[in-house]
């Protein structure tokens, strides 16, 4: 799948609206439901978090979610530099746009400049 770039200064006023409009989506129905699964994993941590994906994976086991030291080196390496640094920065872009959606109601961000590398 290829992503067609959009560059905002040239999209038609219709276009930006329903961009900005989806944004602006009242959420606050969920916030309930999510706050007790949050409280649920701080108080009983991993524990929930299992017996949730043992729906899904009898067999899981609390090893499986985390990686070792030697699993991430290895992953690192795996990876061309230019990708870790777009995932670095992916990373930093998702928890700055979570962190404004916290606890409120209507808002709307823009986390980076948009861009996109073709190839």
């Amino acid at each position: 799948m290829k992503m067609k770039t959009e560059k905002i200064d040239t999209l038609t006023p219709e276009r930006h609206k329903g961009i900005m409009e989806r944004s602006m989506e009242d959420i606050s129905v969920v916030f309930e439901d999510v706050r007790g699964i949050v409280n649920d994993i701080k108080e009983n941590g991993d524990a929930v978090t299992l017996s949730h994906y043992k729906k899904h994976k009898d067999d899981i086991e609390p090893s499986d979610l985390e990686a070792t030291r030697e699993e991430i080196a290895a992953a690192y390496d795996l990876l061309d530099p230019h990708v870790v640094d777009c995932l670095k920065l992916a990373a930093q872009n998702i928890v700055k746009f979570h962190t404004a959606q916290k606890e409120r109601e209507m808002w709307s961000i823009e986390v980076a400049e948009a861009f996109w590398r073709e190839g």
